[in-house]
């Protein structure tokens, strides 16, 4: 496979039979669930937990499956959002089991207790970022991002939590 064939050059990129500029919505918006799974790597990467890093792993692989749909869905494909619905209601439990779990003061929080907690918040700032990319696609009305734009603001909720439980582990 080559990767440096020059054919970006001109500032645009093709998938699905389709020119975009490379700032195009669409194409900012798979580039910000790029930079999440890159930025949950980190997370992977530190998080001393082997349980936890598991969990890191399957969110990686649910996010390049987002990205599979948006592209899909952009291509005029038919897609079946079942597996992204689910992953949405897995999240929004998980969330509820946390809220429960650590009871949680209101109170800002500054980043930096650890590093497990750390590599959390810049990758919930992360999903916010993709979150209001996702929210200028659906804008733009071209492309309906609908549910992987639920994920990503389901996510940034799991991820701040799992930072804020991160924060309480001794590592």
């Amino acid at each position: 496979m080559r990767v440096a064939t020059g054919k970006g050059d001109d500032g645009k990129t093709r998938f699905g039979g389709r020119e975009y500029f490379k700032d195009d919505l669409l194409i900012e918006a798979l580039g910000q669930l790029d930079e999440l799974v890159s930025a949950l790597g980190m997370v992977y990467l530190y998080e001393p937990h082997w349980d936890m890093r598991a969990e890191i792993r399957e969110i990686q692989d649910r996010l390049l499956m987002c990205a599979r749909w948006l592209c899909a869905t952009a291509c005029g494909d038919e897609t079946d959002s079942g597996e992204l619905t689910a992953f949405l209601e897995e999240l929004t439990r998980k969330c509820e089991r946390l809220e429960q779990e650590l009871h949680l003061e209101p109170r800002q929080v500054l980043p930096g207790e650890n590093m497990s907690s750390t590599y959390l918040d810049h990758a919930r700032v992360v999903a916010r970022r993709c979150e209001r990319r996702l929210v200028s696609l659906k804008r733009d009305g071209e492309v309906d991002p609908d549910v992987v734009l639920k994920v990503a603001n389901r996510l940034s909720d799991y991820l701040w939590l799992l930072a804020r439980r991160a924060d309480l582990q001794v590592h």
